[in-house]
């Protein structure tokens, strides 16, 4: 990939490849050899989220950095990952394997490439409406112009409009509750959401992206205050009623040019 990023999960500081630099290393360097898009190579089709990389390939590459490294430590590393089922290996021939990275899509998911045909699943329901108009805040950078309201309306009713300092945040957690299948049936469930988090953050955008990650990355179903000192707020469930799952989650790391 000559350019663009990818994403890791703060959550990736407590996994086990965190616990070995190489490992650590070698993880960021598959999800950078990743496709962003679905390519040919010597006729086969290497898809969104795969690579192609044998095990002689990756040994030679990731001996760059180090004084030795063998075959058998390699393999061990892509064992462990498959155990772990965060990869899928497919052998084409004794040159050519193909990875997968599990879950590719769910991490390194691209928001603004969401369109409108991909959400007719949920039955084209007001989440099209929302995310479409958050891709041109992105665009514009400046407040919604939101049609006039028809005389007898309600403005509060009739208009829902994004501060584009909460755009990336909130465009994040639809997109995530998209994913889990649970979306909100109305415009109005959609503004309870929006002013909820603004609230929660205390209007402070950065705030607000860190409380839609803290939910993300323990797969709550709703958004909650920040944990402060390692404790925990009166609003957040306790730890028993929601369990983190073992994720391999993504923060933003801006790739070279």
């Amino acid at each position: 990939m000559v350019g663009g990023y990818i994403r890791l999960h703060r959550q990736l500081e407590n996994h086990w490849i965190a616990e070995n630099n190489d490992y650590f290393h070698w993880w960021v360097d598959m999800l950078w050899m990743a496709k962003y898009q679905d390519t040919e190579s010597d006729g086969i089709t290497i898809k969104r989220g795969q690579l192609e990389a044998s095990v002689a390939f990756l040994t030679k590459r990731w001996l760059l950095n180090r004084k030795t490294l063998d075959r058998k430590t390699v393999i061990s590393f892509l064992k462990k990952l498959e155990n772990d089922n965060m990869i899928i290996r497919e052998v084409v021939d004794s040159k050519k394997a193909i990875i997968t990275i599990c879950n590719y899509d769910k991490y390194q998911h691209e928001p603004w490439r969401v369109t409108d045909t991909e959400l007719d699943t949920i039955s084209d329901t007001e989440l099209d409406t929302i995310l479409d108009t958050i891709k041109k805040i992105k665009k514009k950078r400046n407040k919604i112009n939101t049609p006039q309201t028809p005389r007898g309306g309600n403005q509060s009713e009739q208009n829902f409009v994004v501060d584009p300092a909460f755009a990336e945040a909130f465009e994040l957690w639809l997109q995530y509750k998209h994913e889990k299948r649970q979306t909100y049936k109305s415009e109005k469930a959609l503004k309870i959401c929006y002013n909820k988090l603004v609230k929660l953050s205390h209007g402070d955008p950065q705030i607000a992206m860190a409380i839609v990650e803290q939910s993300i990355g323990n797969n709550w179903a709703g958004l909650f205050e920040l944990k402060e000192n390692n404790g925990r707020t009166n609003n957040q469930p306790s730890a028993g009623s929601n369990p983190t799952n073992t994720v391999t989650g993504f923060k933003v790391i801006k790739a070279g040019g």
